[in-house]
């Protein structure tokens, strides 16, 4: 793991270094395919910047109520912000959630939004399993599998490296469904659905070897409770479309 960069006599935080990278090619690659899809480039521009605002305080604060023991003793240190001090599901999910309100209320069509969306958050979410390695969180559990890493003094599990290659995945099937769309009408909305069906199936089954998972009360892992709501509201949306195709025709 390297958190941390030398370059000459500074000191770079290798993991924000890599989200401002990734935030930065996705929020390009979100501009490219809102032009492609005639829709306005400066709301997602707009968005892109609510989500990072709104993301690194909801990372802190997620981060923050985890680990509330270490804090509430000592409520000035909630505002030192450390790029090793925050909740990525948390900042992701507030992130995405502002920036989904924005642009419900600027009023674009949602269903092509959302598949100008998709491909820049695949991309965003395979910079962020490179961050978590680089500072070492989002660990794996023990394993002895031949391609198991060394890691806080066990061999592990390398999950950072499987949500990687998950991300990497769902890119390049979005990518092909998207170069199929010009030889097949496929129903706006699709690729987004496609996104949530890949990445969330992956992420259901990648949390199961975590080692320090996202915890619900009751002790559910959040990140497979998330998952599985993705994988069901795509199987919805995907089967809704077949039935409207079935009855068109």
């Amino acid at each position: 793991m390297y958190p941390i960069l030398d370059i000459g006599p500074a000191a770079v935080q290798l993991p924000g270094l890599v989200l401002l990278l990734g935030f930065w090619f996705s929020l390009s690659l979100a501009e490219r395919r809102a032009k492609a899809a005639g829709l306005p480039e400066e709301r997602v521009f707009n968005a892109g910047m609510l989500a990072l605002l709104a993301g690194l305080i909801g990372a802190r604060l997620g981060y923050v109520l985890i680990h509330w023991s270490a804090y509430q003793n000592d409520l000035g240190g909630i505002a030192a912000l450390t790029s090793g001090a925050l909740s990525t599901p948390a900042g992701l999910l507030v992130g995405m959630g502002v920036a989904a309100l924005y642009l419900r209320l600027r009023r674009p069509s949602t269903p092509v939004l959302l598949d100008v969306l998709a491909p820049a958050l695949a991309l965003m979410f395979a910079f962020v399993s490179l961050a978590d390695w680089s500072r070492g969180s989002a660990f794996g559990a023990v394993s002895d599998l031949p391609w198991a890493v060394e890691l806080w003094g066990a061999r592990r599990h390398p999950t950072q490296i499987y949500e990687l290659l998950a991300a990497l995945a769902t890119l390049g099937l979005l990518a092909y469904a998207l170069r199929a769309r010009f030889k097949r009408r496929l129903y706006d909305g699709f690729i987004f659905s496609l996104f949530l069906l890949t990445y969330g199936a992956a992420r259901l089954f990648i949390d199961a070897f975590r080692a320090d998972p996202w915890l619900l009360p009751g002790g559910y892992r959040a990140v497979q409770v998330i998952g599985l709501g993705a994988v069901l509201l795509a199987l919805r949306s995907m089967s809704r479309d077949v039935l409207t195709t079935d009855s068109a025709d």
